[in-house]
């Protein structure tokens, strides 16, 4: 975690005023690139900006436990 930073902005979001406008992720390499998100209005999966039948489908897999993931789990239908 000493490698992380953290930087907070004074915007806040006019829809959830506890949050702030937008966000933005930065790593940076050992080799100096940058990799950069820019900035983030919403995040996938948020109200705002949904996630489809397909991209939740594959998050209740990804997080499902072992044991769920079977045969049932895979053909669920949107």
């Amino acid at each position: 975690m000493d490698k992380v930073r953290i930087a907070t902005v004074d915007t806040s979001c006019p829809i959830e005023p506890m949050f702030a406008l937008t966000d933005r992720v930065v790593v940076e390499l050992r080799d100096g690139r940058k990799f950069d998100s820019g900035e983030v209005r919403f995040a996938r999966g948020n109200a705002k900006l949904p996630l489809n039948d397909e991209e939740l489908k594959a998050k209740f897999l990804d997080c499902a436990p072992a044991p769920i993931i079977s045969m049932q789990a895979r053909s669920i239908r949107h």
